[in-house]
């Protein structure tokens, strides 16, 4: 770890602009497991995201995902973020390519922005089955998240803990089952432009063999290319068997 973080201050002496590099994350998740962020969007502003994973699964095979969405800024302290994950890449080729189910949210933001002070919002986050049942694009049920955002920024570090549940619809084979989850990041500010990121990731299913209980750790930099472009990269490692064995994360943020 005290080598990660030699490397990250290095690179952090060739970048250097104006503005601060954030590590945002987008909502609900798709397959990738983010750190939501407590502050919103602003009114009237606007983030465009493009986001690719790439995962290597315990029993050999990969799978692929293109993520797009797009978040908007409806009040100072209320967001509505929506987006639709594009799977492809299964290389055992029983599922086919396409789009999964839409999925959309809504982020409040209860505190102000006030200096050393714990910042607290809620996510609420509904998934339509728009997508295929039959082909496994989607679960043909209509899913729901909830979860609580607390947001502590310090001069070079800032802390980020979300917990929450996922209520799974009724599917043909299985009743609703409700699943809590928690997320847990820590960001180290290297530069003015760059932005180094440790993340925790774990749920517990009362229905392991549906849903699965997956725990994971993820570092990831975001960087900021100029003042509305940022973009992240990140490797995640599965710690327990339910989990990809090794996830890859790239994205792209353009704020308006």
């Amino acid at each position: 770890m005290r080598f990660c973080f030699s490397v990250w201050y290095f690179l952090s002496f060739f970048f250097f602009i104006r503005e601060p590099a954030s590590a945002d994350s987008f909502y609900p998740n798709a397959g990738v497991d983010t750190t939501d962020e407590a502050p919103t969007v602003p009114a009237g502003h606007s983030k465009a995201i493009l986001n690719y994973e790439w995962d290597e699964l315990g029993d050999g095979d990969t799978i692929g995902f293109f993520v797009p969405a797009f978040k908007y800024g409806l009040s100072s302290r209320l967001d509505v973020g929506v987006q639709v994950p594009y799977s492809f890449g299964d290389s055992t080729k029983t599922l086919p390519d396409g789009f999964a189910d839409l999925q959309m949210g809504f982020k409040y933001m209860w505190t102000p922005l006030a200096e050393n002070h714990v910042w607290v919002a809620t996510v609420l986050g509904m998934k339509p089955a728009t997508a295929s049942s039959e082909k496994g694009l989607g679960n043909g049920a209509c899913d729901y998240c909830f979860h609580v955002i607390a947001t502590y920024e310090m001069p070079r570090w800032c802390h980020h803990l979300n917990f929450g549940y996922n209520l799974f619809g009724n599917m043909p084979s299985f009743s609703r089952d409700t699943v809590p989850y928690f997320k847990y990041k820590i960001d180290q500010k290297t530069s003015p432009v760059l932005v180094c990121s440790l993340e925790f990731y774990g749920q517990q299913s009362p229905n392991e063999e549906v849903f699965g209980s997956p725990f994971q750790t993820t570092l990831k930099t975001s960087w900021r290319l100029n003042s509305s472009l940022t973009f992240d990269a990140g490797i995640a490692f599965g710690l327990n068997y339910e989990s990809p064995l090794r996830r890859y994360l790239f994205g792209l943020t353009l704020e308006n």
